[in-house]
């Protein structure tokens, strides 16, 4: 019996594809709608991949210029100097060291004893601190001691001259933020941005607060902005208030907030936010204002610095008339109550506050040495 014959089986490799468009054309809108849509995903993801690189570029760049400073020569404290030429008490001042009462001052401090000055220098990256007696006479230096015994000299840190973005009629000397009293920094967060460290640098749940306070009061009352938005919008943006200015603030701050530590974000938004005409970071204001250093001021001192950041230019006016109206001080009593509802102020602290004469610092005066509180 004999077989049919089979036909030969013959592979198709490789196999015939058909080109991409009749593929898409053969598989209708639907299939089309699809592709289309995938490559939009694409493009956004390089877009949005693209315009964070360089946002979080510029972000650093403007962080390195603000870094970047000029300091001058380290004076020297040695036998024949003249401490009233070298103008010592200014230099502790601008140093940002404290007079201390205390028998034995801490680093950052000094005190007067006799003709003679106890100083407790920080120390540098190059020496410990230490604390160190001169010993003045005519108002020269005659001797400098540790624990009892001469070392020929001593050296205080070099003074910061200028930073690369210093602004006109601006002082700027940055701080630190293990240098602010944690007291401002609670009043900081309570006034501006009490969920700081909750959300991812746009509140949605203050966004939508603040637009019902304000719709139920008719006016505008809260702005709605976090600290990192209120951050970016002065490193980068303009004051325009159009609807685009404020989506790009609102992807820059999530892209700040994701890339950049909330410690970061605080201390570099007390350094940079406006306090009044070309009054810029912690340190000019409380200097402006006060006379005084961030550490040396009081509650209600602090309070009224936190109110001026919504409106610095028209709250200034209270500085221009020597004292506050009744607005400003029904701003810094709410405020002091929300510290003290927070436990940030005991119940001694919150009445002091309520009660202290706020005292601004006479135009032209210089920064004083003594103790917060001292006339």
């Amino acid at each position: 019996m004999t077989w049919p014959s089979l036909p030969a089986w013959r592979p198709s490799w490789p196999p015939a594809w058909r080109p991409a468009w009749q593929w898409i054309a053969r598989g209708g809108r639907l299939r089309l709608l699809a592709v289309g849509a995938g490559a939009l995903v694409v493009i956004a993801l390089i877009t949005v991949a693209i315009y964070s690189s360089l946002a979080l570029a510029r972000f650093e760049r403007v962080e390195e210029r603000r870094a970047t400073f000029v300091y001058a020569a380290p004076q020297p404290l040695v036998a024949g100097v003249h401490v009233r030429r070298v103008d010592l008490a200014g230099t502790l001042a601008r140093l940002k060291y404290a007079d201390s009462r205390a028998a034995v001052p801490a680093p950052g401090q000094f005190r007067r004893v006799g003709s003679g000055w106890e100083i407790h220098l920080r120390g540098t990256g190059e020496s410990a601190s230490q604390r160190v007696r001169i010993e003045t006479r005519d108002e020269r230096i005659v001797g400098v001691t540790r624990d009892g015994h001469d070392i020929g000299a001593a050296t205080l840190e070099p003074e910061v001259l200028t930073s690369a973005d210093d602004r006109p009629g601006e002082d700027h000397r940055p701080v630190r933020l293990a240098e602010v009293p944690l007291v401002l920094i609670n009043a900081v967060l309570a006034a501006e941005d009490h969920r700081f460290f909750e959300h991812g640098g746009v509140d949605a749940r203050g966004l939508l607060r603040a637009a019902w306070t304000n719709l139920r009061a008719g006016r505008v009352m809260q702005g709605g902005s976090t600290i990192t938005q209120q951050l970016v919008k002065n490193l980068f943006l303009s004051s325009d208030k159009s609807y685009g200015r404020k989506l790009e603030e609102a992807a820059l701050a999530l892209l700040v907030d994701a890339g950049v530590p909330k410690a970061r974000i605080l201390e570099i938004y007390l350094n940079v936010i406006e306090w009044g005409p070309n009054l810029y970071g912690l340190v000019p204001a409380a200097r402006h204002y006060f006379g005084k250093t961030p550490a040396e001021l009081t509650p209600r001192e602090m309070a009224f610095l936190i109110c001026v950041i919504p409106s610095p230019v028209r709250y200034h006016q209270a500085y221009v008339a020597g004292r506050v109206g009744p607005g400003m001080d029904q701003l810094m009593a709410n405020l002091l109550a929300k510290l003290r509802s927070v436990d940030a102020l005991t119940d001694d602290a919150y009445f002091d506050a309520l009660t202290e004469e706020l005292r601004f610092r006479p135009d032209g005066a210089p920064l004083a040495l003594e103790p917060a509180g001292t006339d």
